[in-house]
């Protein structure tokens, strides 16, 4: 931890020193200037009694405000964020919120520990609606690993973001909940703090690709992948305008190195396909869904899971603009391909029978479409 509070002073330094206004940094670590004993009214000054009366009320205030002093006197908050990837075995500690219940055995949870702590989140949170700069710190061998994990798509790191939820949080003593969850009705409830803090750590990912992106070598093969892994992350924070971009110049360095019809070049047809459909443009994306079906079926075959998932994309689209009638077939197609190839209850094959299912409704063939709920309903139940 010190290690990267030190890396982050000399992140802030160089940051002020380049603005002409350096000035001395000071930290303030709570696990070191403050203590929950004090903060619950555990200890206090010997030579003041509950005989007292308002002198012991006035040193229980006091001690009540010495995280929103700290909090009013600092401008940047820094969170240590390890480790980005892996799973580690979650301690016997309650939740916060005292209606999830109590933590599984043997509980693996994923990603950045802080993350997962009660009084991590509640004080980020805190900071953040205080309009605190967050500086986000690393472990030395995830900051190694950043540049690659972001180009190969940082979907699952944003995910691992994404689901962040501070109800489910940890402490260490069932105790803290009478100190943190007042508070965190304040603030807002937990919706508040985790749109908050998820927010704020999402867009930490995208700028941190897009200023690895910014130091790329034009033109390089590394360079190329980090755009289109940023692209991605991009696509699944929903950022599709400042995706888009990204994802047609890769698209067309692809096509001038491997050619039209490489699996990889039609990989990234399909990529731009599935954006400009979230996005709405679905006159744009059907002829590069009809492109990416195409050349799958020509470069992989006919069967391979990269076209049957080009025939269900198509399916998709053709159904959002209505044209029933044209989806049916293709829908048929990938659903029994899928059972060829996967298996009845792989998870693609009951898509395309979820799929099929809803699309016959729309058709007007409700037994069909009421068999093959049936039929997701037993499968699903065989694969439980």
């Amino acid at each position: 931890m010190l290690d990267a509070v030190e890396r982050a002073l000399d992140r802030l330094a160089s940051a002020d020193a380049a603005g002409g206004g350096a000035v001395p940094i000071f930290v303030w670590v709570d696990v070191f200037c403050a203590s929950q004993n004090l903060l619950a009214g555990v200890y206090r000054d010997p030579t003041i009694t509950r005989a007292d009366g308002e002198a012991y009320r006035a040193r229980k205030e006091d001690t009540d405000r010495i995280f929103d002093d700290a909090l009013e006197a600092i401008r940047v908050v820094i969170f240590y964020l390890a480790p980005l990837a892996g799973k580690w075995r979650a301690p016997p500690h309650p939740y916060l919120a005292d209606d999830r219940g109590e933590p599984r055995s043997n509980w693996m949870r994923h990603g950045p520990v802080a993350a997962t702590r009660a009084w991590c989140l509640f004080e980020l949170s805190t900071a953040l609606a205080a309009h605190k700069e967050l500086l986000v710190e690393l472990a030395p061998s995830d900051r190694k690993a950043l540049h690659a994990t972001l180009q190969n798509g940082a979907n699952e790191l944003d995910a691992t973001l994404a689901a962040i939820d501070a109800a489910e949080a940890q402490i260490s003593k069932v105790e803290d909940r009478a100190l943190i969850l007042p508070r965190v009705q304040a603030v807002g409830g937990f919706g508040s703090i985790n749109a908050r803090v998820k927010g704020a750590l999402r867009d930490w990912l995208a700028e941190t690709g897009r200023a690895l992106l910014r130091d790329a070598e034009v033109g390089t093969t590394g360079a190329l992948l980090l755009q289109n892994g940023l692209a991605q992350l991009l696509q699944s924070q929903g950022k599709y305008e400042e995706a888009e971009p990204l994802f047609r110049r890769t698209l067309a360095a692809r096509e001038a190195a491997l050619g039209p019809a490489h699996p990889h070049t039609l990989t990234l047809v399909n990529n731009l396909a599935l954006l400009l459909k979230a996005q709405g443009k679905y006159e744009e994306a059907e002829p590069l869904y009809r492109r990416a079906l195409a050349g799958r079926e020509e470069a992989l075959g006919p069967a391979h899971p990269d076209t049957l998932a080009s025939v269900n994309n198509l399916a998709q689209l053709l159904q959002a603009l209505g044209k029933y009638e044209e989806a049916e077939p293709l829908y048929r197609r990938a659903l029994a391909g899928r059972e060829e190839a996967l298996g009845p209850a792989h998870p693609n094959t009951l898509t395309s029978v979820g799929n099929l299912a809803v699309l016959l409704q729309s058709l007007g063939k409700h037994e069909q479409a009421a068999a093959l709920h049936e039929t997701l309903r037993q499968r699903r139940q065989d694969v439980r």
